[in-house]
């Protein structure tokens, strides 16, 4: 069977429906919820459609509508009721972590171990002017080769994109790699870097679809011979989520049985 539930507002009896029962429910079939036109989502609110002293069972499907403003219904039930509570899509959401490189894990090479280093590559960007510069890396031969550097993150994350604020002889990127937890590294992005040299300073970010594991480095490969003058990148900055929240059950959906509705009980 189907039980139907309209809902046009928040108020029981009057703006939602609700199936009381008095006994126990018994859950199967489809719960099928339909919005009005008039109902306005407002996150956080709730809609307590079926009431019952205990559940047994569960729905074997639930249609749940669309909602406007990018919310959604999800549903919630306890021993005695079952609810829909109204969520804003961005609050389900991972927050963005955004970090500059904080250690250099390996380069091919540098042009000194501090001035014009790898390490001058790590934490903010400290160049405001383009052109060369002590307080960025450059490689030990200003042509002629491929160079590249391999950089940490404090947090490790699952990856989506980088910036690299190039400062000097710009449009020399030509692959970016990622480090995983067992320091494997993965080529996320191969191509030609659009950075001109006459737009000054440029933070050329890469994206690329979030990886399903854990990034704690990144290497950026260099063409030294982009230009005639010397390639320098002034810092690094991986972006990415943390991933899946973790979290312990909050409320039961159904079940098959259990011993009472109270001790030894699914909500136990």
């Amino acid at each position: 069977g189907t039980l139907d539930i309209s809902v046009d507002g928040y108020t029981a009896g009057t703006e939602h429906d609700v199936l009381g029962v008095g006994g126990v429910a018994t859950l199967a079939g489809t719960l099928d919820v339909t919005t009005l036109g008039s109902f306005t989502p407002t996150p956080a609110s709730t809609v307590q459609f079926l009431t019952a002293s205990s559940f047994a069972g569960a729905f074997g499907t639930a249609n749940l509508p669309t909602l406007s403003g990018s919310n959604s219904f999800v549903r919630q039930q306890n021993a005695t009721n079952e609810t829909l509570v109204t969520v804003a899509v961005a609050d389900c959401a991972m927050p963005e972590v955004l970090q500059w490189a904080n250690s250099v894990i390996g380069f091919s090479s540098e042009w000194s171990t501090h001035w014009f280093g790898s390490v001058q590559m790590l934490g903010a960007p400290n160049v405001s002017v383009y052109g060369v510069n002590k307080y960025g890396w450059t490689a030990s031969a200003q042509n002629g080769s491929v160079e590249h550097v391999t950089l940490g993150f404090a947090t490790p994350v699952f990856a989506s994109g980088v910036t690299i604020r190039e400062h000097n002889g710009n449009g020399f990127v030509t692959q970016v790699d990622v480090v995983d937890m067992d320091d494997v590294l993965h080529t996320v992005w191969t191509g030609s870097d659009p950075s001109a040299q006459s737009a000054g300073i440029v933070n050329f970010l890469v994206e690329w679809a979030q990886t399903s594991y854990l990034v704690k480095g990144v290497r950026v490969y260099v063409d030294m011979d982009t230009t005639a003058d010397w390639e320098q990148i002034d810092a690094v900055q991986l972006r990415g989520s943390q991933g899946p929240i973790s979290q312990w059950a909050d409320h039961v959906l159904g079940f098959s049985s259990h011993w009472s509705a109270s001790s030894f009980s699914a909500d136990q």
